[in-house]
């Protein structure tokens, strides 16, 4: 692309590269390659991928070995960037993230605040993924309520989580689901319960799907 001079197929292909190493756990280089994705989009001038890029190195801070405070000042400057150009989908994106640190700090009110504005957000994409959405949203909740010791509360939302994206056929976040759902059992002292749970991530996880391959280990 380079060679091309298509830096818009650049940012791109550099997206990709980044996504599939953040799938992987290879957290530092995604954000190296996020940054690059990010660059050449806005070389490009186009916004939305570089809003996608800004999206990805939330999500790629908060999984990685980033200090909370480094990660909740990226998801504001994301969230300034979203207001700037109209991007609903980088907005949902920072929300969520910014929702996960404030249950990391204990905030359980400020969590949900920033989750239900995620969530009011989403309903306003037109081209979402249905089934990518409701997975993320039930396990950001579920999060909040288990950093909050709220484990009773965290097994309903998996299950309601769960019974909605089997009736989809969401399989991917259905194995992450699981997998969660896997650990509020065993939290609870059921553990037949979690390990049918786990093995049920173990059928439905993909090969290369590192975060469910960990977790039902």
């Amino acid at each position: 692309y380079r060679d091309l001079g298509d830096d818009a197929g650049s940012a791109k292909a550099w997206h990709l590269l980044a996504h599939l190493d953040w799938t992987r756990g290879r957290l530092t280089q995604a954000e190296e390659a996020a940054k690059k994705a990010r660059t050449l989009a806005k070389e490009a001038r186009e916004p939305y991928w570089e809003a996608n890029a800004i999206g990805l190195r939330c999500l790629i801070h908060y999984w990685g070995p980033w200090p909370l405070a480094e990660v909740e000042s990226r998801c504001k400057e994301a969230l300034e960037e979203a207001e700037r150009n109209g991007i609903l989908s980088l907005a949902a994106t920072a929300y969520r993230v910014l929702a996960r640190v404030a249950a990391q700090r204990g905030e359980r009110e400020e969590a949900e605040r920033y989750l239900d504005q995620a969530t009011v957000i989403e309903g306003r994409i037109e081209d979402r993924i249905e089934s990518l959405i409701q997975g993320t949203d039930h396990i950001s909740r579920a999060l909040i309520q288990l950093l909050d010791d709220d484990y009773r509360a965290a097994e309903q939302t998996l299950r309601t989580g769960y019974q909605e994206l089997e009736a989809m056929g969401g399989q991917l976040p259905l194995a992450n689901v699981a997998a969660m759902l896997a650990r509020v059992r065993l939290l609870r002292g059921r553990t037949e319960d979690a390990e049918a749970l786990t093995r049920t991530c173990e059928r439905l996880a993909a090969p290369e799907q590192a975060d469910a391959q960990v977790k039902w280990r």
